[in-house]
């Protein structure tokens, strides 16, 4: 009250903090008190403001607030904006990281936001792009991807290990070339005795060809340049060490007497596959009773009995001179058995030197 006079109550949004002369004071601005008398001001609470001498706080607009004991406005959270009078989302493509008056950001090149009200912006994943502002990445074309930060256009994509072109089309690697780095460069040529299959992303895809094996300096050399291994001709990039090898024979199964026919040896390894590289196995043929020393059947083999392995494979002409016996009667002439032909070598590629039989 007045020096002297009588003292009344400070009005609700007044206050006074100590006994002295002297007028109630008004609440500062973002603080309130609601009833006459004596007391403090209170701060507002989040979201929510006041103007001076405030006796309630009231409410911020939709998707804004203030901190408590901010004066009179409020601010637009973060990932919205002000326009007309409104806090209205940041559109997709833009971001806002912070609570404030400051206008939406595009975000910038290689990175995007794909909804409303973005406080942030995702970066785009390796083989995709994306210009400022966009709200989502685009991939490259197929077996291209990105390098470098911040992607922007397709002329950012460049094809894969294996693949080559201009980023725009990219091509597999032909078979027996290969392509190692990503990048826009060319497929070369599988160094020397080697062969790729396609889409080579490094040189460890040029495999040897069939008869060569990969030596320490990354050469591929010949198969029998290479002690005790021998060279397998039925797949990519194998030598077998082995000294297995078997004869596999090819003709008919019964041969009739006095008829001639063709016998066909193939020489195998462990796998069953047919080696083509040796050349130095003799083949003979012969009966097998007369391996057996039984000389009850004096059949005899015509044509040569004697072979070469040449790629792997000899070629018999042969046929069978039957030999008849009297029978016991004395009158009646009988045709001994036809005998078993038996297919035998010795292998010169052979540690052990094992001789090969087939039946």
């Amino acid at each position: 009250g007045p020096d002297g006079g009588p003292c009344v109550l400070c009005a609700a949004g007044t206050y006074k903090d100590m006994a002295r002369l002297g007028p109630c004071v008004v609440c500062p601005a973002g603080t309130f008190k609601n009833v006459p008398g004596p007391g403090s001001c209170a701060a507002c609470g989040s979201g929510s403001y006041s103007f001076a001498n405030a006796t309630t706080c009231v409410p911020c607009p939709a998707n804004s607030g203030a901190t408590p004991g901010q004066s009179g406005y409020c601010n637009c959270l973060a990932g919205y904006t002000w326009s007309a009078g409104l806090c209205v989302p940041c559109q997709a493509g833009t971001y806002k990281a912070s609570q404030g008056s400051e206008p939406c950001v595009a975000c910038p090149s290689g990175s995007i936001s794909a909804a409303p009200a973005s406080e942030a912006c995702s970066e785009c994943l390796a083989g995709s792009y994306a210009a400022a502002g966009d709200s989502r990445c685009t991939e490259c074309p197929p077996q291209a991807t990105t390098e470098v930060d911040a992607p922007v256009s397709i002329a950012d994509c460049i094809c894969r290990a294996g693949y080559e072109g201009d980023g725009w089309t990219c091509s597999a690697c032909p078979a027996g070339t290969y392509k190692g780095k990503v990048g826009p460069g060319a497929c070369m040529e599988c160094p020397a005795n080697s062969f790729s299959v396609g889409a080579g992303a490094g040189i460890h895809d040029c495999i040897c060809s069939a008869g060569f094996t990969g030596s320490l300096q990354g050469l591929c050399v010949p198969c029998n340049s290479t002690t005790g291994v021998v060279c397998n001709r039925a797949m990519y990039g194998s030598c077998i060490a082995s000294d297995v090898r078997a004869l596999e024979v090819r003709g008919p199964s019964v041969a009739q007497a006095g008829i001639a026919f063709t016998a066909v040896v193939l020489k195998r390894d462990f796998y069953s596959q047919q080696i083509k590289s040796d050349s130095s196995s003799l083949l003979r043929v012969s009966d097998a009773s007369s391996l057996s020393q039984n000389n009850e059947s004096p059949s005899e083999i015509v044509g040569a009995t004697l072979g070469t392995m040449r790629l792997g494979e000899t070629r018999f002409s042969l046929g069978v001179r039957p030999a008849f016996h009297r029978a016991d009667d004395g009158q009646t002439i009988e045709l001994l058995s036809m005998p078993q032909l038996v297919f035998q070598g010795s292998d010169a590629h052979s540690k052990s030197g094992a001789d090969m039989t087939s039946p």
